[in-house]
């Protein structure tokens, strides 16, 4: 597995969040002071200012519910406490960024507050974020037996730069592509080919399911990984044959593998494969279109939204479709970034491959590593970039951070 090593730039970058991120929890701190005085001298009213700090505390995750629990035991006994207690600063920066801000209200250096008020607030607020828990609970419970169906989306092809920095290069792709909207799942894998060698396949969520006779245990909507990659290429050729389609690999010849299209060029198969890696990054800059470190933007404190990564996978892929998605002109894709990486059918390469429908040809293994891309639930948001590159053996499984999805070309009216 190649190591993709911080460069000076991101370090830097990753200060200025850290920077931006403490003055932006400090909030007005700062000037309040200067305003604990109303113009008639009484004291300034500091009530609705610490329960819309503490809302949107709560709304991006940084107070859970045992933040209001304490808030809400404190001010029945009369006494205004910190959410945040002093262990919890230990383990998170932002933590103690914000404890700061919120001691200052405790102290009373940001004005008064009606604890009558703050408590009636605390206890509707904990309420409301338990119903809509329970909500989340029986709609998961309800749809339980309803598994994740392969399902194509169109993506048209255009212009867009590749990779980042001095690293850059200009691309073309001129055809449209269809791209399944999640990677494999355990369920799909198992139905096509037999048998499970995910990792994460027993466990919560766990069932057992009998495929032509034989009894697979899986996780039927995680994404499947220990596949190698000509694993993954036998999975595109069944699908193509299960749907009438030419497949695209020609697999016959042990240790080496043919593309069935004109010239022996991807691009032309007529079968499901695997996307290149331009393709790739092509949907991870949301067709082309997004600049910044992610589809989203440049935001990190976003990513949890978005994908499964190290702060809150729990050390394991977890279910497909559960993080918002990426929208490309309306269509919905879905861990695109974070859960598991996904192969690519280029090689690896140090330079990027640009121009026009660019590819990495790949090699003859052993001596072939192919590219993988997105990122998955063991890395940190570094690895998560649109532009984040490493590469795996081609007869290796990885250790169960690894699956794909599949692409086909849409043929020219």
């Amino acid at each position: 597995m190649a190591i993709v090593k911080t460069h000076l730039k991101d370090l830097s970058m990753l200060l200025i969040f850290g920077l931006f991120a403490m003055a932006s929890a400090a909030w007005s701190a700062g000037d309040c002071s200067k305003l604990l005085q109303q113009g008639d001298g009484t004291e300034r009213d500091a009530t609705d200012n610490l329960k819309s700090f503490l809302g949107t505390l709560m709304e991006r995750q940084v107070i859970g519910d045992e933040g209001p629990t304490r808030l809400i035991e404190g001010l029945k006994g009369g006494k205004l406490i910190n959410p945040i207690t002093e262990e919890e600063t230990g383990v998170s920066r932002i933590a103690l960024v914000h404890r700061k801000t919120i001691q200052r209200f405790v102290d009373g250096k940001e004005g008064r507050i009606d604890q009558k008020d703050l408590l009636d607030w605390a206890r509707e607020t904990l309420k409301k974020r338990k119903r809509v828990r329970v909500e989340r609970t029986e709609a998961k419970e309800e749809t339980k037996y309803i598994y994740q169906e392969i399902a194509f989306h169109p993506v048209k092809g255009g212009k867009f730069k590749m990779g980042e920095g001095i690293k850059e290069v200009d691309v073309e792709l001129t055809h449209d592509i269809e791209v399944m909207s999640t990677p494999v799942t355990q369920k799909q894998w198992a139905e096509l080919m037999g048998f499970n060698p995910s990792r994460f396949a027993d466990g919560e969520g766990s069932q057992t399911f009998e495929v032509n006779g034989r009894s697979i245990e899986m996780r039927p909507d995680n994404p499947v990984e220990m596949v190698s990659w000509w694993e993954a290429l036998e999975f595109a050729n069944r699908l193509s044959e299960s749907h009438g389609l030419k497949p695209a690999y020609d697999l016959s010849v042990v240790r080496r593998v043919l593309v069935n299209a004109p010239g022996g060029d991807i691009y032309r198969a007529e079968g499901f494969r695997l996307p290149t890696e331009a393709e790739q990054e092509y949907i991870l800059r949301a067709g082309g279109v997004a600049t910044g470190r992610y589809h989203f933007g440049n935001d990190t404190d976003e990513l949890k939204k978005y994908a499964w990564l190290s702060v809150n996978s729990n050390g394991s892929s977890q279910p497909v479709g559960d993080r918002l998605p990426l929208v490309i002109e309306g269509f919905k894709f879905y861990d695109v970034i974070g859960n598991v990486w996904e192969w690519s059918w280029d090689d690896w390469k140090e330079k990027l491959p640009g121009g026009v429908n660019p590819l990495n040809v790949p090699g003859v293994p052993p001596n072939f590593a192919p590219m993988i891309r997105g990122g998955g639930w063991s890395n940190s948001a570094y690895y998560l970039r649109s532009a984040a590159r490493r590469y795996n053996f081609v007869n290796s499984g990885g250790g169960g951070y690894l699956g794909f999805r599949l692409v086909r070309t849409i043929p020219n009216p």
